[in-house]
């Protein structure tokens, strides 16, 4: 172990002594090391505070234990740039453990977390730049005393006060949408005598679509592609008007505040009995886990609360377009067979976490059934967000909605 730290400690002299010979370092340098002088004057640099009193003690003992096995090592070789700990606990300062963090303490801003291997990597990672102290300089001064000089100016007081503008702002939204909500449970307060009086017309209406089908098909209206795919809808139809049918009270939350994603909350007594669709177009590559795919293509998903959640390809090839009048570009409508990702199952109601469930989707090609969870955001417009799939056959929706501002 002793030759392998002395051959290591070797290397990175030779590879620091490179580096060194290559940058435009200050006139007047001193043979301190950046690090060295650093920890001098900071001595908890990369550590949180909840660990600081560990480092304090095992400085003041000599010895210090690794984190995760309590492994004892020579306090001297904390922050010596070589992993003694599992862990990485031993190199807070330094980028020599994989799994080691580092945390931007950021003085006027929020501190931040970050991986080890992103301190000295030459991108300043913490807007206080402490996370690059090792590629910093120690000059001396006229009087000969030591300054140290880093490579990463100090931006938090900006980045502070950017965040604190966006919190402001976010609290300025969240009182908004609150505000919102709770005017929907208001006008929503006896939803569930005011449902039970529209499921009769849940069955009327999908008999009226199932009863034009019939006479279509007997008057030999549709092409035998046009026959499949509106064959498949209506059974797409059927399946959405039993779940309507199946809802329970408990499904529009304990002050009714979901109902009104059902239009049928609408005073209009011939309203449709179904939710409004919220759609999104996404790029396949940016999807999460990216896509491999040299003809990339878009999809739409379409987000129908208490119903389904469906996707279909618009556009393929990347450059399938259409030029409106107006000269914008617009995706063309390549196939109108959706795919059923689910069907509505529950909806998840937490103190800090609100989401609709939905499950019974088209299986995948060679897998289970689709599974789909909409996680719902606070914001004062309802809209999607985010569409992405998380694994096989499992997709994850982000829908803004004051709903999920408490």
């Amino acid at each position: 172990m002793d030759f392998l730290r002395l051959l290591f400690f070797f290397t990175l002299f030779l590879s620091s002594f490179v580096l060194s010979s290559s940058q435009d370092a200050p006139e007047n340098l001193s043979k301190t090391s950046p690090l060295s002088f650093y920890l001098s004057q900071s001595p908890y640099l990369g550590v949180a505070d909840t660990k600081q009193k560990q480092y304090e003690d095992a400085r003041q003992k000599g010895i210090f234990r690794c984190f995760s096995n309590s492994q004892k090592i020579p306090f001297s070789r904390v922050n010596d740039d070589y992993c003694d700990c599992d862990d990485g606990s031993d190199e807070p300062a330094t980028s020599a453990c994989a799994r080691g963090t580092f945390l931007c303490a950021n003085n006027g801003a929020k501190s931040k977390l970050i991986p080890s291997t992103f301190v000295g990597d030459g991108k300043c990672d913490c807007c206080d730049g402490t996370d690059e102290v090792s590629r910093g300089f120690v000059r001396l001064k006229e009087d000969g005393t030591e300054e140290f000089e880093a490579v990463c100016p100090d931006t938090c007081g900006e980045v502070g006060r950017k965040e604190r503008d966006e919190a402001k702002h976010l609290k300025f939204v969240r009182l908004e949408a609150k505000s919102k909500k709770e005017e929907w449970e208001d006008v929503d307060s006896d939803c569930w005598s005011d449902w039970k009086s529209k499921t009769e017309r849940v069955k009327t209406e999908f008999q009226k679509k199932a009863d034009t089908f019939m006479k279509n098909q007997q008057r030999g209206v549709y092409s035998k592609a046009e026959l499949e795919r509106v064959y498949a809808d209506l059974q797409h139809q059927q399946k959405e008007a039993n779940i309507l049918l199946q809802l329970k009270k408990k499904d529009f939350g304990t002050k009714c505040q979901y109902y009104h994603l059902l239009s049928s909350c609408s005073s209009k007594p011939k309203a449709p009995v179904t939710s409004s669709c919220f759609n999104i177009t996404v790029h396949e590559k940016k999807m999460k886990g990216g896509s491999g795919n040299p003809f990339y293509s878009f999809f739409e998903f379409s987000f129908c609360p208490f119903r389904s959640v469906r996707q279909k390809i618009i556009a393929a090839d990347g450059e399938d377009f259409t030029l409106e009048e107006s000269g914008k570009k617009k995706l063309r409508d390549k196939t109108e067979k959706w795919v059923t990702l689910g069907y509505f199952s529950k909806i998840v109601d937490k103190s800090n976490s609100l989401a609709m469930i939905f499950e019974n989707g088209e299986p995948c090609w060679g897998g289970p059934p689709r599974v789909v969870t909409v996680k719902f955001e606070c914001g004062t417009e309802e809209k999607l967000l985010v569409a992405e799939e998380d694994g096989m056959c499992i997709y994850n929706l982000v829908f803004s909605s004051p709903l999920a501002c408490n």
